[in-house]
């Protein structure tokens, strides 16, 4: 690891900080993941500074370039939380330092683990197995994991919007104009945030990116029934499972699975 690595606050960083933010106690007795679970961490992002330099360390060079071309020193603080403890969980699920992580993109774009060759004797899963997003918006984040089933989360902050309506016709699809419709002005802005969440998730799952239109599909709540449609294409033989999170007020998240059923685990909530 560089000496200069971490140096992203304009302050001295302390190697010996390294992995040290999140207790060790806490790391060991995270519990592995299973086929059937997804584990999901909701992250606070406004952290200390020593934490900051603590979690800088376990970036990759790639994101420590990312974080230094950053013009706001906000947006550079966040980055670095929601990356070094996505590295740092990342390396405790596959057993390796996280200077031995390695990752590539899917096509689309999606983020993934990249091949790396792991001790025989490890039990843990393949990094090809172990699937993973981020999602973050102000100071809060998500995190998911999951076993060989592909996941997406999305999280959104809400925001009065005088151009909602606007965004309606132009990104949702004809089912979700008419629900959106239905609704009273009050329920209108925390019901398109969460529309719009459920719909990015199982976006990011897939990868899609700007492959899929976001008025391609159907993906809103309607009372407490996700309401899920793809139009016929190859994705229709997959079995894919929405659901919202329960967020902080002020936010909405969502969760894409791809499987039939799944157990949602919070190991823990940083």
């Amino acid at each position: 690891m560089p000496a200069s690595a971490p140096n992203l606050f304009m302050e001295e960083s302390v190697p010996g900080l390294s992995g040290i933010f999140l207790d060790n106690k806490l790391l060991n007795s995270m519990p592995p993941i299973l086929p059937d679970e997804v584990h999901l961490f909701h992250l606070d992002l406004d952290l200390p500074e020593s934490a900051l330099r603590a979690l800088a360390w376990n970036l990759t060079d790639e994101e420590r370039d990312r974080a230094r071309g950053m013009r706001f020193q906000v947006h550079r603080r966040r980055f670095v939380a929601a990356h070094g403890i996505l590295n740092l969980l990342l390396s405790r699920y596959l057993s390796i330092p996280t200077s031995r992580l390695r990752f590539a993109k899917a096509k689309g774009g999606k983020p993934m683990l990249g091949l790396q060759e792991l001790p025989f004797w490890q039990e843990t899963p393949r990094p090809q197995d172990l699937r993973f997003n981020l999602s973050h918006s102000g100071d809060k984040a998500l995190l998911a994991f999951a076993i060989g089933s592909d996941v997406g989360v999305d999280l959104e902050e809400e925001r009065e919007d005088p151009l909602l309506t606007s965004l309606v016709s132009q990104y949702f699809s004809r089912g979700e104009r008419d629900w959106f419709s239905t609704l009273e002005p009050e329920e209108r802005t925390p019901a398109f945030y969460q529309c719009w969440t459920l719909k990015e998730a199982y976006l990011k799952a897939v990868g899609a990116g700007l492959a899929e239109s976001l008025d391609s599909f159907d993906a809103y709540l309607r009372g407490e029934e996700v309401v899920f449609s793809l139009p016929e294409n190859p994705r229709r033989g997959c079995s894919w499972l929405l659901r919202p999170i329960m967020m902080p007020d002020g936010f909405k998240g969502a969760l894409a699975f791809q499987g039939k059923e799944f157990n949602l685990i919070f190991p823990h909530t940083f």
